[in-house]
């Protein structure tokens, strides 16, 4: 559509709540080229594009979404509310063009909320960089697949994948077939399909399976691998799973999933970035996604579900001082790791310790471990590092090893 100067248009979504999480649409700037920006899909949500007077973007248009101009005092009064209103959190910014959000104030106050804590975790949706990444909200359909067999890696590396949503498959399994090392796949499935195995055995034949109780979430049937000895032999392995946000907008969810496989899988250069940083580095333990890293634990020492169920018991349990350790710890708990780094947790079996499925979010063994990992390394005498996938190909700072966190 057209934009005429001091005319709103309204861009309402087609698109229901899903795993695409976003709509598409195309600016078209008077100098002839082209902007394609995302907006996240939210049900009741739609966006009002106040006017702005005599500018450089000329038409806009969505395959995806309703457009339609908005009469001179509907216009006027999108104008004076967009002017008026100091809730920047209610609002996108693209191309200097402002998309104010418009519905029930339960629904804007749930799609800003996923907006404000995905920037918190460096993705801002209106950013340039998040533009420039179109898989984050399409998928990683549209990535190249390797030709078999792929290239032999430097070191000798595995994935361990946690799947319990069968619809997040194909997603992750477009991202794995582009990667350009070969790497062996452990999948471990706690869903309710109980024909599973051949749908993911028909994009890689030669995968491990096992299928694992609903218990303990992505932690508790990794540690079952690492336990057992799935991972001897291996230099490296990369833990991630099938991250879904059932409590919030979809676009939180698969938004945070695809930014961690990008910077540890399918970024470009990605994946022989961290091999090279850990063939190069034999004391760097475990990397993980910058944006994700935090240094600050979500829950309080004093108010875990059980003392038995803290990252204190844990460093305690395996010969530390937990009052060396600061917070220090990737959440989502998806990364890179020496399996060397991570040994000490064998033999006391952590996986039987996990407390059965109740849907809480901070207070388990699960995020207790999530918390600990980076501790567990360091008292290995492992270091730390961090990758971003913003960074590019061959960024001089792509691993970050920050090593001094210890108290």
């Amino acid at each position: 559509m057209t934009r005429r100067p001091w005319r709103a248009l309204r861009l309402t979504p087609r698109a229901q709540n899903g795993e695409a999480a976003a709509v598409e649409a195309v600016l078209r700037r008077r100098d002839a080229s082209v902007v394609s920006v995302r907006l996240p899909v939210h049900p009741a949500v739609s966006y009002v594009i106040p006017p702005q007077g005599p500018q450089e973007i000329a038409s806009l248009s969505s395959a995806q979404a309703e457009i339609v101009e908005l009469g001179p005092i509907a216009s006027l009064l999108a104008l004076a509310r967009s002017r008026l209103s100091r809730k920047m959190k209610y609002r996108l910014v693209h191309a200097g063009l402002v998309f104010d959000m418009r519905g029930p104030t339960r629904a804007r106050r749930h799609l800003a909320g996923a907006s404000r804590f995905l920037a918190e975790n460096g993705l801002r949706l209106d950013s340039p960089q998040v533009s420039a990444h179109p898989e984050l909200f399409d998928g990683f359909h549209r990535l190249a697949p390797v030709p078999s067999p792929a290239a032999a890696a430097p070191l000798k590396m595995a994935i361990a994948l946690h799947l319990h949503y069968q619809e997040i498959w194909p997603d992750l399994a477009a991202a794995l077939r582009a990667l350009p090392y070969a790497c062996d796949l452990f999948v471990t499935w706690s869903g309710p399909d109980a024909d599973i195995e051949p749908v993911l055995r028909a994009d890689f034949p030669n995968m491990r399976f096992r299928r694992v109780e609903n218990r303990g979430r992505d932690i508790r049937p990794f540690l079952t691998l690492l336990e057992e000895g799935a991972f001897d032999g291996y230099d490296l392995v990369c833990k991630i799973h099938g991250k879904r946000s059932v409590n919030a907008p979809a676009v939180v969810g698969a938004l945070w999933r695809r930014k961690i496989i990008l910077d540890l899988l399918a970024g470009a250069g990605a994946l022989p970035r961290i091999a090279e940083a850990f063939a190069a580095n034999p004391r760097l333990g475990l990397v993980g996604p910058r944006g994700f890293r935090k240094f600050r634990n979500p829950v309080a020492p004093d108010a875990w579900r059980a003392p038995s169920q803290s990252p204190d018991h844990i460093l305690a349990t395996l010969g530390g001082d937990p009052r060396r350790f600061a917070a220090d710890f990737f959440a989502g708990a998806m990364f890179w790791a020496r399996p060397a780094a991570l040994a000490a947790l064998k033999p006391h079996k952590f996986s039987a310790q996990f407390a059965p499925e109740t849907g809480g979010i901070y207070d388990g063994l699960e995020v207790a471990f999530e918390t600990a990992f980076c501790a567990i390394v360091r008292l290995a005498g492992y270091e730390i590092g961090d990758v971003d996938a913003f960074d590019g190909p061959g960024g001089a700072s792509a691993i970050h090893p920050r090593f001094s966190r210890q108290a």
